[in-house]
């Protein structure tokens, strides 16, 4: 039983094996990846600039300078930037542009239909190899050339970052480990998203059309719905003046109401793979901004680190999200497997 067992993994790492290197010596993703690099790195350079005029700042709070403008700057800054920030450079580049994912698509849309249509699927099987040793080998090949591409991009960065003696510490790494596991987590649910996909059609180009129609909604749509979502469950919003046309109307009131509305729409962008990414991401980079405006209970700005809370207190408020961005790669997984065990080859 047990040289049954190596065998089988044997056959599914020769599977998995196959699959990352012809994704990862393919012209495809390597002009791919091209574009993400330079795309991420004009987000990263732009974060850079920000983090040196932060830094600046923060070394001349609470005096009065002149900069090499001209410009009078008067101290006060409360914020002590970290190079972690720059990262989130790579957050907005995967988030708001479609390079990142679409290297994620295009491992993934034809990775069925190109067997099919090859009619390669039925000589691979008619060896010694399992439908479900093919698809869970087909699977780990492009995770892992995922993950490959996401690490290099961050060794890029980590590496541009060393040479302009911008040095992460040890907490920082901590966080940008963090941030490498979640856009590995992020590309997979997209990747996994193309696989079923071209498990329930017969060809590359339908593939290929359905899977970038679901990017689109599974990233978009929940966050463009939610508002008007809201306002209908709970209705138009409470008027700001009371019914003589002046003063102020029921506050509290008003505070429900708005309260009621913020939880249907973060319930509702829960289903964004990308609203959960960037709520993730933001959190891992930006601690101090993301707690300003998703943690606190009031509106304020300050170095979180300042505030008397921990990583304990950011991870309470995105495990939601982490949940999620994990389901996503197991369902749509789930149902690329049970299709492709049921797939009928004729």
């Amino acid at each position: 039983m047990r040289e049954v067992v190596k065998l089988n993994v044997e056959r599914l790492i020769t599977v998995a094996k196959k699959e990352f290197f012809d994704q990862v010596s393919g012209r495809k993703f390597l002009i791919l990846f091209a574009m993400l690099v330079i795309i991420a790195g004009v987000s990263v350079i732009s974060e850079v600039q920000t983090y040196n005029n932060e830094l600046e700042s923060y070394a001349n709070s609470g005096s009065t300078y002149i900069d090499e403008n001209g410009v009078m700057h008067y101290g006060g800054a409360m914020y002590n930037p970290s190079p972690v920030n720059i990262y989130y450079g790579i957050v907005s580049g995967l988030g708001g542009y479609i390079f990142g994912p679409l290297i994620a698509i295009a491992a993934g849309f034809n990775l069925i239909t190109k067997e099919r249509e090859s009619g390669s699927i039925k000589s691979v099987l008619s060896h010694p190899l399992y439908r479900d040793e093919l698809i869970n080998g087909k699977a780990i090949g492009g995770i892992a050339a995922l993950s490959f591409a996401t690490v290099g991009l961050f060794v890029i960065v980590t590496a541009s970052l060393l040479l302009l003696s911008i040095v992460p510490s040890m907490d920082d790494f901590i966080s940008i480990s963090g941030l490498c596991a979640v856009t590995i987590i992020f590309l997979t649910g997209i990747f996994a998203m193309a696989l079923m996909v071209s498990s329930l059609t017969k060809n590359s180009g339908t593939s290929l059309i359905y899977s970038l129609i679901l990017f689109f909604i599974f990233t978009y749509i929940a966050s463009i719905i939610a508002p008007s979502v809201s306002i209908l469950i709970l209705g138009p919003e409470p008027s700001s003046v009371d019914n003589n046309g002046f003063g102020f109307a029921n506050l509290e009131e008003e505070r429900k109401y708005y309260t009621n509305q913020k939880m249907i729409e973060n319930t509702i962008e829960y289903l964004s793979i990308k609203n959960n990414y960037y709520t993730i991401g933001t959190a891992l980079t930006k601690p101090s901004f993301f707690w300003a405006f998703k943690g606190a209970d009031e509106f304020q700005f300050l170095d979180y680190s300042q505030m008397g809370i921990d990583f304990d207190d950011i991870f309470g408020k995105i495990w939601g999200n982490l949940l999620i961005l994990i389901a996503y790669p197991v369902v749509f997984f789930g149902i690329a497997y049970v299709r492709f065990m049921r797939m009928d080859l004729r």
